[in-house]
């Protein structure tokens, strides 16, 4: 997890938001107006930060590509954004509890 700039929580988040971008891809209308809404409800609720919804508002509006990147690429503004991700519920639990498990390995190997 060297390559992690925050370890394993950092591991786990990237390689569940590449599988988020996996569905982004299949289902790109749908996928955005879903976390457009959550962002819409999170903000409203007090729990996201303004500017964070801000910053969400722009990458789900704007070109694909660049939603894809916010949601693949490991770098700190990704890695910031993605710490308040409007993607909740779109992997399955099951799948979730499989990538936790396959990172803390991986670290423990490492």
């Amino acid at each position: 997890m060297k390559d992690h700039p925050h370890g394993p929580a950092n591991a786990i988040s990237l390689r569940l938001h590449r599988l988020v971008a996996a569905e982004v891809r299949a289902e790109p209308e749908r996928r955005v107006r879903e976390a457009l809404a959550a962002v819409d409800r999170d903000e409203a609720r007090g729990t996201l930060d303004p500017r964070y919804a801000a910053r969400w508002r722009a990458a789900l509006r704007g070109p694909l590509p660049g939603l894809l990147r916010v949601l693949e690429e490991d770098d700190e503004p990704a890695r910031e954004l993605r710490q308040n991700s409007p993607f909740a519920g779109v992997i399955s639990e099951k799948e979730r509890q499989r990538v936790v498990r396959e990172v803390w390995a991986e670290a423990r190997a490492s």
